[in-house]
């Protein structure tokens, strides 16, 4: 069952996820202050490296509500071409996946507001 949830949500794209989202982070830091590394370890060491976590919870909460509801809108098209797949299968009831879409979204609203960025000057 946790394989199907682990499918449904497609996991295995997480890695994607924190990747570009350290990438992206990398160079915004760097277009403004250049390339020192020491500048971003001096930041992460004075503000905490909660918020940077906070964020990245959000994004992947908020990637995995996205892949949810994508099966969840195209259910009844893969039940003719993909009915292997955890939704139209039956593996996962379509009540239980739609609130748990649900609660990943507000999840990763949560994780956004508890992030607190405040811009720096």
């Amino acid at each position: 069952m946790l394989l199907d949830w682990l499918k449904l949500v497609r996991a295995t794209g997480l890695v994607t996820i924190l990747t570009n989202i350290t990438a992206a982070v990398v160079m915004a830091i760097y277009a403004n202050e250049g390339l020192n590394p020491k500048w971003l370890f001096d930041r992460l060491r004075q503000e905490g490296i909660a918020h940077i976590l906070w964020m990245v919870s959000a994004s992947c909460l908020l990637y995995m509500a996205g892949m949810l509801w994508n099966d969840l809108a195209d259910v009844g098209r893969d039940r003719v071409l993909h009915p292997r797949r955890p939704l139209p299968s039956g593996r996962i009831n379509l009540g239980t996946a739609y609130l748990v879409g649900v609660m990943l979204a507000v999840g990763a609203l949560v994780c956004a507001a508890t992030a607190n960025i405040t811009p720096t000057k």
